[in-house]
């Protein structure tokens, strides 16, 4: 029974060493153009990423975009032209630990801390 874990053990760890060293995926193209259009701001010293684009002159109406858990500011993206269209502003961010935001560990992540980055 012990050399079973045994075995198990030495399969898994050159495999575990494998999966950490593969790279992510490349951006989609729609991805890499929404990436390429956002900013960042700073929080506390970490990036938070997030989209602001003027739309209609003239409007004095702003919409701000809060994405849903476990998403992204990219849920918006094919209605964004759309809402540039109504709106004076549009602005959506990546909450912290999400998106293109920062994602640091160890960190006790919150509502309150969201809350206070919008």
């Amino acid at each position: 029974m012990r050399e079973w874990w045994v075995q198990v053990g030495l399969l898994a760890v050159p495999l575990l060493a494998a999966y950490l060293h593969i790279p992510p995926p490349q951006l989609s193209p729609a991805l890499h153009s929404w990436k390429s259009s956002g900013k960042f701001f700073t929080y506390k010293g970490l990036r938070i990423f997030y989209q602001d684009s003027v739309g209609v002159v003239g409007s004095p109406e702003i919409v701000v975009l809060l994405h849903g858990f476990p998403t992204s500011s990219y849920d918006w993206y094919k209605i964004w032209e759309g809402l540039t269209l109504r709106f004076h502003r549009v602005i959506a961010l990546d909450f912290l630990g999400f998106g293109f935001s920062d994602k640091p560990r160890p960190h006790h992540y919150s509502i309150f801390e969201q809350a206070s980055i919008v």
